[in-house]
């Protein structure tokens, strides 16, 4: 079995364990932003890109700003992870 087998499955799984928590946050600050869009009903999904860059209406409090960083910062440490595996890639091969 490759390195990369290996350190592809626990990567995956790292960034699914980072990406769960970016949706948790995304839906808080969009519930906080459209509260008539969550009234008794399920979400039907995350508009990650319009609370990430602030487009679409996003509330502008101090809480829900806190919720939006919170997200981005998740999702730079996401988009870090992918570019150093690539570079390892790049760097290694691919096995």
């Amino acid at each position: 079995m490759s390195w990369l087998a290996i350190v592809g499955g626990v990567w995956g799984i790292a960034v699914l364990a980072l990406f769960i928590p970016a949706i948790r946050y995304c839906y808080a600050a969009e519930k906080r932003s459209y509260p008539e869009k969550f009234e008794g009903r399920l979400p039907r999904r995350a508009n990650m890109i319009a609370v990430a860059f602030n487009f679409a209406g996003i509330a502008r409090d101090a809480e829900t700003q806190a919720l939006r960083w919170k997200m981005n910062r998740l999702l730079i440490v996401i988009l870090a992870s992918y570019l150093a595996m690539g570079i390892a890639i790049f760097a290694f091969g691919p096995g």
